[in-house]
C-alpha cells in the first residue's frame, strides 16, 4: 500500500487543472507562466518554445498513440520525469517549468482507465496552452 507521506502534494491549480478539468484555471496559468517565462519572471525569462516544445512533443507522441491509458503509454509518460530532470540540471531556467510539468505527471495518477484518459487529455492541454501563449510575449521560435 502506498505511503501518503512520501507521495508528492499536488498544487491545488494543478489538481484543478488536471484532476478536476477546469478549463478556465487551465488558461488562467498556462497565460500566466508563459508571460513569466515571456520575460516578467527572472527564473524563466529565457525559456524558448523550442525547449517547450521539445516536451510537448513527447506529450503528444503518446497522445497520438490508439489508448494513451495503456500500461506503456503510461511508462512512456513516467519517463518524462527523469528528461524534466536531466532538462533542469542542463538548465537552470527550465527548473520552475520542469517541476511544474513533474507536478502535472504525478497529479495524472490513477488505476481508472477512463480517469487517466482524462487526465492525460487535460495535461496535453495544458502543455499545449503553455506554448501557444509563450509564443507571443518571447517572439522565439
Amino acid at each position: 500500500m502506498p505511503n501518503p507521506d512520501r507521495e508528492p502534494k499536488i498544487p491545488q491549480h494543478i489538481q484543478e487543472i488536471i484532476q478536476q478539468d477546469k478549463i478556465d484555471v487551465l488558461i488562467e496559468m498556462a497565460s500566466n507562466l508563459a508571460s513569466r517565462m515571456g520575460g516578467s519572471d527572472p527564473e524563466l525569462r529565457n525559456v524558448t518554445n523550442t525547449q517547450i516544445r521539445n516536451v510537448y512533443a513527447s506529450v503528444k507522441r503518446v497522445a497520438s498513440s490508439s489508448d494513451p491509458s495503456d500500461k506503456e503509454r503510461r511508462r512512456q509518460i513516467q519517463m518524462l520525469l527523469p528528461r524534466l530532470h536531466y532538462a533542469k540540471q542542463r538548465a537552470d531556467k527550465l527548473k520552475p517549468l520542469a517541476d511544474e510539468l513533474a507536478e502535472c505527471i504525478h497529479a495524472l495518477q490513477t488505476t481508472d482507465d477512463e480517469v487517466y484518459r482524462t487526465r492525460f487529455k487535460n495535461f496535453a492541454d495544458y502543455l499545449e496552452a503553455i506554448v501557444a501563449y509563450h509564443y507571443k510575449p518571447s517572439g522565439k521560435h
